[in-house]
């Protein structure tokens, strides 16, 4: 990684900013920690700021993420469908349109996100989707660092089945027998 910042002229670093709202998720300010320590190692120093959630809402609807700046996000959606995920963020006004040309008008993602999202055949949206994450995959408008692991807390005196958009709904759950 060094290397490949003295290759971009960048031969001492980069200093970036990583935000979150405080209870993002679980143990963010703990993950930013562990990522600006190992970031440290290879030339990047990150700074981390914390915010109130309600900061952090107006950093998202403002699209004002600054420059050298990083916010900790969740994809998650619950739609349960890749609209709800993929056009949410990367729609031109969605949270990160604003700052991948790939998701502007006359791009292919931004083409086959507009069919998709409106396509009523599962396997015609089932492609299109396919080609657009793939086009996210190959050019990499995001910095994808983990998967959030979910623990939950279980008993037998409940019946319960984790649901994969993290939703906790009391009445999906039930005392056992």
């Amino acid at each position: 990684m060094k290397q490949l910042l003295a290759e971009a002229g960048r031969p001492s670093g980069i200093d970036v900013t990583l935000y979150a709202g405080s209870g993002t998720m679980v143990n963010d300010k703990f993950l930013l920690e562990t990522m600006a320590d190992m970031w440290t190692k290879v030339g990047i120093l990150a700074k981390i700021e914390m915010m109130e959630m309600g900061a952090r809402q107006g950093m998202l609807n403002e699209r004002a993420v600054p420059p050298n700046g990083l916010l900790l996000g969740n994809q998650q959606s619950m739609l349960l469908d890749a609209d709800g995920s993929l056009w949410r963020l990367w729609h031109p006004n969605g949270f990160n349109g604003k700052y991948w040309i790939g998701s502007q008008p006359g791009q292919r993602f931004h083409e086959l996100m507009e069919q998709a999202r409106y396509a009523l055949d599962p396997a015609k949206r089932r492609a299109l989707y396919t080609e657009a994450t793939q086009i996210i995959h190959d050019e990499k408008p995001w910095l994808e660092l983990f998967q959030e692991v979910i623990v939950y807390g279980v008993s037998r005196r409940v019946s319960f089945k984790p649901r994969p958009d993290y939703r906790l709904i009391v009445s999906e759950m039930a005392a056992s027998r």
